[in-house]
């Protein structure tokens, strides 16, 4: 049974193997970044969707920062996951924006 390393990633797909997530079938991952204003959202947006992902934006209701929501069908594997994390927290600090984290459904 595969062990994932303690990191962030690493623990929640501890967790989703955990909870039988079965990771030999794609699953559609989401990514969470926020950035401060509508014009630095909108060019994450656009790097973003070269890279494959569908990208959703929205004014965060709770607070003046923008949501920018990327989704894309995966096998959720540590390497693709930590790989795309440092894609989007490098995103991030270039547009004064935060990298969340990502999520998924176990089906």
């Amino acid at each position: 049974m595969k062990i994932f390393p303690k990191d962030h990633d690493g623990k929640v797909l501890n967790l989703m193997k955990e909870k039988g997530a079965d990771f030999s079938k794609e699953h559609c991952v989401e990514f969470f970044l926020y950035f401060p204003d509508k014009k630095s959202v909108n060019l994450a947006k656009k790097r973003i969707k070269k890279l494959g992902f569908e990208v959703e934006i929205s004014k965060n209701v709770n607070y003046s920062d923008w949501r920018c929501l990327a989704t894309a069908k995966m096998i959720p594997g540590y390497i693709t996951l930590n790989r795309f994390r440092k894609t989007f927290e490098q995103l991030a600090e270039q547009l004064n924006g935060v990298y969340d984290g990502w999520g998924t459904l176990i089906e």
